[in-house]
């Protein structure tokens, strides 16, 4: 907390008021098992919040050239201070569903994500149809992968709806059960989930903020004189991607860094001028198309496909 603090405090101190934002919360959980003599970073970090959370005067420790004259603090009044606590609590909606007697084991469990929407069940049928063709010979190793990965993304996003629906019916008790003690709940009683984030979302991730990931490699590449350019699906196959490796918007430097990295060698000292990523090299079936310098316009007026250039 006084780490945190630090940065903030001297706008703090001025004004009197302020938001204090604490990620990670979750993890400073209380330790259930009693197998363990110390609990490092549980609920003792917890009992140290409540009086800061209440709203009282506290002394922080001030290093560095601002810090004032004499023993190095400044007292700090919290009451006029908005304390935002967030995390993943991963395992939540686990909970949440055992107190709704949500069986997921036995001959009456309800499967993960049961939906009867229309989307769903055109998914299952082209899954299925996709199957019935590789089985039969008709289709090729290709279709066979492409219907595994299909049966993946519905495998997600049924896991992310229930998610979703769950952590939406999240109660006070859920959360101690978590290992948040009460004081700590009645002290931060707004509790408000996140929805998972879907493709739409991924893809407004890697290109609409100032320093976006298809930005960043774009101007990493421009200083060799080198053009970047996406293909609307490939955006598309890379959050698709992300999806289907539960990895979120976390994830998505780390494909975008695999699909680029054999470019980023290849470009230094070479006559590239433009690199095309498809929806074909993102899903393994294809390599990036490289465009040289001095090269003749070699589609003969043929229609591009569409470029997403951020």
């Amino acid at each position: 907390v006084r780490m945190r603090m630090r940065m903030c405090v001297c706008l703090i101190f001025a004004s009197g008021s302020g938001i204090v934002f604490l990620d990670e919360i979750d993890k400073i959980m209380a330790m259930r098992d009693h197998q363990r003599a110390r609990d490092i970073g549980g609920e003792g970090v917890q009992q140290g919040l409540l009086k800061i959370l209440e709203g009282t005067v506290v002394n922080v420790q001030v290093k560095g050239r601002k810090a004032p004259r004499g023993n190095g603090s400044i007292q700090v009044d919290t009451r006029n201070i908005l304390f935002i606590g967030s995390g993943a609590f991963n395992g939540l909606e686990e909970i949440v569903a055992h107190r709704q007697e949500e069986k997921v084991l036995g001959f009456s469990a309800k499967p993960l994500g049961t939906d009867t929407s229309t989307s769903g069940n055109a998914t299952s049928s082209a899954v299925a149809g996709a199957k019935a063709a590789v089985t039969s010979g008709i289709a090729t190793s290709a279709d066979a992968d492409a219907a595994a990965a299909t049966e993946e993304e519905e495998k997600s996003l049924k896991m992310a709806l229930r998610k979703d629906k769950l952590l939406r019916k999240v109660e006070s008790r859920d959360l101690i059960k978590f290992g948040l003690i009460p004081e700590m709940v009645g002290r931060m009683p707004v509790v408000v989930p996140l929805q998972s984030m879907d493709e739409a979302s991924l893809i407004r991730v890697l290109t609409e903020p100032r320093h976006a990931l298809v930005s960043q490699y774009r101007y990493l590449l421009s200083m060799d004189g080198v053009e970047l350019e996406f293909e609307a699906e490939s955006l598309r196959a890379i959050a698709k991607r992300a999806l289907t490796n539960n990895t979120g918007a976390r994830g998505l430097r780390a494909i975008i860094e695999k699909l680029l990295l054999e470019p980023m060698y290849e470009v230094p000292g070479s006559a590239i001028k433009r690199i095309i990523v498809s929806s074909d090299v993102v899903n393994g079936l294809a390599e990036p198309i490289y465009e040289h310098r001095g090269e003749a316009d070699a589609d003969g007026g043929v229609e591009t496909p569409e470029v997403i250039a951020v």
